[in-house]
């Protein structure tokens, strides 16, 4: 498990950061667990909350549609949490 603490001087407004091309063709290349694990620490560098990512490698067996869909769940539930609650701490 990985948590990562960001300062409070850079909380303020918390969002996450913008899904891209670049975690499409990771998500396709690695994997949803590499993606995942990715984006948990891009989310932890600029959505302001202490993130623990925890991600299982026999997930590499989905569908790739599966895989997309589960990606873009959890994408929608961190920026979620990060818009929306006052969560001090997010787990994935």
């Amino acid at each position: 498990m990985k948590a990562v603490t960001v300062p409070s001087s850079r909380l303020g407004r918390r969002k996450g950061p913008q899904s891209n091309k670049n975690s499409s063709a990771l998500l396709q290349e690695a994997g949803l667990p590499a993606a995942l694990s990715s984006y948990c620490g891009e989310f932890s560098n600029v959505g302001g909350l202490p993130l623990a990512c925890e991600t299982d490698e026999s997930v590499k067996e989905l569908s790739p549609e599966a895989a997309r869909c589960l990606y873009r769940v959890a994408h929608e539930a961190l920026g979620n949490a990060a818009k929306y609650s006052e969560a001090t701490k997010v787990e994935l």
